[in-house]
């Protein structure tokens, strides 16, 4: 009974009853589910995307619903701790430079027909025009390229292909003349980079910050000074990064807010800091939606065919396609690329033994470009050519950009990989949880004490059956908890109790998880397949991890928790040389943060400066550091 108790709590067995032997697997119906997503036009399923690779993303949406209909916060309308209020005055003398973007395209491409929907990612670019021609011809249509691109066709890729045997007509041409499958199946691909002799900036330490760039939600703080959203993580930048330059891309009308804002903060004498006023909101996400290297003639931003959003399909986000334009009234180059892609997906290091560099490459970007139309070694060409790589490597999408299980930086003469101990991060997010039940009261020496052993001896349901008891206090329900409780599990008022409560049963439901609580035939279909989703990721991240020693890198594991929403993510930083900028949580999960830092420091050595960037709010929204800024790098000398 007492095991019972703690299931219904932390796992929402909701008063699950007798099942038959073989329920249904909740795993199987998100899947279906995805299948059936509407996708320009058409379902997810006409992208003919890989199974194991849906599954992982069915698995995160498993783990989102479940924690959105059982870890929720029931306000109890107690005030919280207003926020300071704003400084008068206006702008600080060192906020030099304001552009208004002007222009207004919003959208590249077309959204495809019924008729190329159905058949660019099964049958290929090449066939799907050939089928499109035909069916243009039989209703009397016009076929060239504007004809063809009007349907959604997208018809630049179609530049990098020529006929075979030296036949010297476009590929257009020679496709409406008649060439037959068997003929298209000959057709030679060659990608030519949009910049040639363009680099892709090595993210593995060795170069030194140029300079960063960032997008502001909002003009003034999300709650306070010090809470780590979008403008607090941009005032850390400033005050802690001294002489390096900053452009920010802030919607137009936010704009007399943000200069009242920035007036309190500390602004070294020297300090560049340039404004690009948008006309539509953004997303602090800059990193996604550009990638910076070099080519002969110096220091080069690539951006995406269009800024997207979205795992299993890339939605048109308008204000982030045209936000990084506007450094070139800065005097930047920017130049566009016809791959999608989204930069936290993206991770370029470099082999400090041969020089080799190689490009890491979410899943998710390779059949991003696969549903243009591509094969697989197509893209994966392209993206060698566009970003000047010595190889690709595609690692599965254990989270949703591999910036959150990931950190690479060369040390010594070797790569070092730090990656995700998950279960260590679980135990202390446990243990941080008990230690503020206990402050409060909530937790007598005793029970507590008690716990602890269970724990230590890893009897989860007898933990869990004393723990129970004590969060149900003031519950409006299972699944259900009250904002009295949240708020013993916050240490100030920039630190969130109702986030940090949510980590707490997150992290609880991950240890039931991995040791196997999905498996028993009484649980409700949801739970099991929430829990079961715990384990297989753990497996999922070993496969990871394997592929990151077969090339070479030493993996260092840090105690992270890459749990979208409900994560704490170390690894989402930025390296240079000397230097690592470290994504901090802080408040009740600041043990964490210390445990890291410990790591970082023993692993880098005492050349490497780690400087601590607090984004809790940022995490909070399925993000961190790394995520908010898009860095530029001058070369090592």
């Amino acid at each position: 009974m007492r095991e019972r108790l703690a299931l219904v709590l932390f796992c929402g067995a909701l008063g699950a009853c007798a099942r038959s032997p073989e329920p249904a697997r909740a795993e199987d119906e998100v899947l279906a589910n995805l299948r059936a997503q509407p996708c320009a036009g058409g379902t997810v399923a006409d992208l003919e995307l890989p199974e194991p690779y849906l599954r992982r993303v069915a698995d995160r949406v498993l783990r989102a619903s479940y924690v959105e209909r059982f870890h929720v916060i029931i306000a109890d309308g107690k005030p919280a701790e207003p926020a300071p209020a704003l400084p008068e005055g206006s702008a600080p003398p060192i906020v030099q430079h304001v552009h208004t973007q002007t222009t207004t395209r919003v959208d590249r491409d077309p959204a495809p027909g019924e008729f190329v929907r159905k058949r660019l990612a099964r049958d290929g670019l090449l066939r799907t025009t050939a089928a499109l021609i035909r069916d243009l011809r039989e209703r009397s249509k016009p076929t060239d390229l504007a004809a063809l691109e009007a349907c959604g066709l997208p018809v630049d890729w179609l530049t990098y292909f020529t006929p075979p045997d030296h036949d010297t007509r476009a590929i257009v041409d020679w496709i409406a003349a008649g060439a037959t499958d068997a003929d298209l199946a000959r057709a030679r691909f060659a990608f030519r980079p949009s910049a040639n002799g363009f680099q892709l900036a090595s993210e593995s330490g060795e170069g030194v910050l140029a300079s960063l760039r960032v997008q502001l939600t909002r003009g003034d703080d999300w709650d306070r000074p010090g809470d780590g959203g979008s403008v607090d993580l941009v005032r850390q930048l400033v005050e802690k990064l001294p002489g390096v330059p900053i452009v920010a891309s802030l919607e137009a009308s936010k704009l007399p807010l943000f200069l009242r804002t920035a007036g309190a903060w500390r602004w070294d004498a020297d300090r560049r800091f340039d404004l690009l006023l948008e006309p539509w909101p953004l997303a602090q996400w800059a990193h996604d939606n550009a990638k910076t290297g070099r080519d002969a003639a110096g220091a080069l931003v690539l951006l995406p065919r269009y800024a997207s959003r979205g795992e299993l399909v890339a939605n048109f986000v308008p204000g982030e396609t045209v936000a990084p334009e506007g450094l070139a009234a800065l005097g930047q180059r920017v130049i566009s690329s016809p791959l999608l892609f989204q930069g936290g997906n993206l991770y370029c290091c470099t082999n400090p033994k041969n020089g080799e560099r190689l490009l890491l490459l979410g899943e998710a970007e390779l059949h991003r470009n696969t549903s243009l139309g591509l094969t697989r070694e197509q893209v994966l060409a392209a993206f060698r050519g566009e970003f000047g790589v010595d190889r690709c490597v595609v690692l599965p999408a254990v989270s949703f950009h591999i910036d959150v299980e990931l950190s690479i930086r060369a040390v010594g003469s070797e790569l070092v990989a730090f990656v995700n101990d998950q279960a260590s991060a679980a135990k202390v997010i446990v243990a941080c949880g008990l230690a503020a039940l206990h402050a409060r009261g909530l937790l007598p020496d005793a029970e507590l004490q008690r716990i602890r052993e269970h724990l230590t001896k890893k009897q989860l349901s007898e933990a869990l059956a004393l723990l129970a008891p004590v969060l149900a206090q003031g519950s409006h329900g299972p699944g259900k908890f009250s904002e009295s409780l949240a708020r013993a599990f916050q240490t100030d008022p920039a630190d969130s109790g109702a986030g940090n409560l949510q980590r707490f049963l997150t992290a609880i439901d991950y240890l039931a998880g991995i040791s196997g609580a999905g498996q028993p035939s009484g649980l409700d279909p949801g739970t099991a397949g929430y829990l079961r989703s715990f384990l297989r990721r753990e497996r999922e991240r070993y496969t990871l991890v394997h592929g990151l020693e077969e090339l070479g890198m030493r993996i260092v594991p840090l105690p992270g928790w890459p749990e979208d929403e409900q994560g704490i993510t170390p690894l989402n930083g930025i390296h240079e040389r000397g230097r690592y900028l470290f994504p901090t949580y802080g408040g009740l999960y600041r043990p964490l943060d210390e445990s890291c830092a410990e790591i970082l420091a023993r692993t880098l050595g005492p050349d490497v400066e780690i400087v601590r960037i607090g984004c809790a709010e940022s995490q909070r929204r399925a993000g961190a550091l790394r995520c908010s800024v898009s860095p530029s790098f001058e070369p090592a000398r």
